[in-house]
């Protein structure tokens, strides 16, 4: 039997607000046709401590947005770079604020490969950034980084 969960349920775990970030990827403006912040509550699998399992909940702040590009690959010949993606942070006056690097499986994608235009749906797991980076944001520049071919 299925059960419908109610947006408001599904709000008292999820927070959810509009953003207005300006996305890029190696500085070609994505165009984000939506974008939303979401604070999410996570709950990890069981994990060994060296005396047993242990389970543990953590909150996270994703960037989730749509556009019409893929976020773009940089060949990069530093072997320790390779499956990771480089967020940097500007403000409004367009200075950087500070370059991270994360995980690969911090960043989900779909794509719609029959819509016209195709459009490239991403949800970036924040959980490395400090908020208060995130508060003094105006444009997010992400690739991929990728080892050379």
């Amino acid at each position: 039997m299925f059960h419908a969960v109610n947006a408001q349920t599904s709000d008292e775990f999820i927070t959810r607000s509009k953003s207005s970030f300006k996305i890029s990827s190696n500085s070609l403006d994505l165009k984000a046709t939506d974008q939303i912040l979401v604070l999410e509550t996570t709950k990890a699998t069981n994990r060994k401590n060296g005396k047993g399992k242990y389970r543990f909940a953590y909150q996270s702040i994703h960037l989730e947005f749509s556009v019409n590009d893929r976020i773009e690959n940089f060949y990069s010949d530093i072997n320790s770079d390779k499956n990771k993606y480089k967020l940097s942070f500007f403000d409004s006056n367009n200075n950087l604020i500070i370059s991270v690097l994360i995980p690969a499986y911090y960043v989900n994608r779909l794509n719609n490969p029959v819509s016209n235009p195709k459009l490239y749906f991403y949800s970036i797991d924040l959980l490395e950034v400090p908020r208060i980076i995130i508060n003094n944001t105006d444009k997010i520049d992400i690739i991929k980084l990728v080892t050379t071919k």
